[in-house]
C-alpha cells in the first residue's frame, strides 16, 4: 500500500500492516495504489506505481495481472506508457 505523496510504503498481510518501507532519498509515489497478490502469485487487475525523483523524473512500475513487473518513463509524469 502507498499512499502519495509518500516516501515510504507499506507492507501488509490479510490487511493488517506487516512493515513500512522508506523509499530511496528523493524518490516519491506520486499516486495512491495497492497491489495486492493472490496465494497463487496473481494480480487482481493490473496496477500502476508512480515514482518521481527530485528532478521531477518520472517512472512507471507497471504490475500485470499475472504478476510480472516492467518499468517505464512516460513522457510526462500524468501521462501512461
Amino acid at each position: 500500500v502507498s499512499t502519495a505523496p509518500g516516501t515510504s510504503y507499506e507492507i501488509q498481510r490479510a490487511g493488517t500492516a506487516q512493515t513500512t518501507k522508506p523509499l530511496p532519498e528523493g524518490i516519491e509515489i506520486t499516486e495512491t495504489v495497492i497491489v495486492s497478490y493472490s496465494s497463487r502469485g496473481t494480480e487482481t487487475s493490473e496496477k500502476t506505481v508512480k515514482l518521481r525523483n527530485s528532478k521531477s523524473v518520472c517512472k512507471h512500475v507497471v504490475v500485470s495481472t499475472t504478476g510480472r513487473i516492467r518499468v517505464c518513463q512516460p513522457s510526462s509524469c500524468s501521462a501512461t506508457c
